[in-house]
């Protein structure tokens, strides 16, 4: 019995993941949980963040860039677009940006974004290929989220 158009599509369809989940998982890279730990520069190479181990979860700090100093040079900057008025007051030097990402086989997931120029917090996971960390925010699918990259300093 000839297939329709349809079913022919599904079948397609259905392969090409398999493909694709299969070959992904077969090029996964094994990773040591502590491999992210480090000192790493952003995207815009405009900022430090430190990435450390707290117990069983990973968090990264602010630790140096033009963005979180003062114009005058001699003060930190407050994290002043916080939607939280009580925290506005807060330094973004030592500002945790990173919380609570905890290990997975190939990646560090289920933390969070903090991205202090919006004072907006974003679900984001944490992939790293070739010692090059991509951060993935996203809100609500991982799928229609935002990525950066990172590279270590140290």
């Amino acid at each position: 019995m000839p297939q329709n158009n349809t079913e022919k599509l599904f079948i397609k369809i259905v392969l090409l993941l398999f493909t694709f989940f299969a070959s992904t998982k077969l090029f996964s890279q094994d990773l040591s949980p502590n491999l992210v730990v480090g000192i790493w520069l952003n995207e815009s190479t405009k900022e430090k963040i430190e990435i450390y181990r707290k117990g069983d979860y990973f968090e990264g700090k602010l630790i140096s860039g033009i963005n979180i100093i003062s114009k005058d040079g001699e003060n930190f900057k407050l994290d002043t677009k916080n939607s939280d008025p009580s925290l506005r007051n807060r330094s973004l030097y030592n500002l945790a940006i990173l919380t609570n990402f905890q290990f997975q086989e190939d990646s560090w997931d289920d933390g969070k974004l903090y991205d202090f120029k919006s004072g907006k917090e974003y679900d984001a996971i944490i992939r790293m290929k070739n010692n090059i960390l991509e951060i993935r925010s996203y809100i609500g699918i991982l799928l229609f989220g935002r990525s950066t990259y990172w590279h270590r300093v140290k």
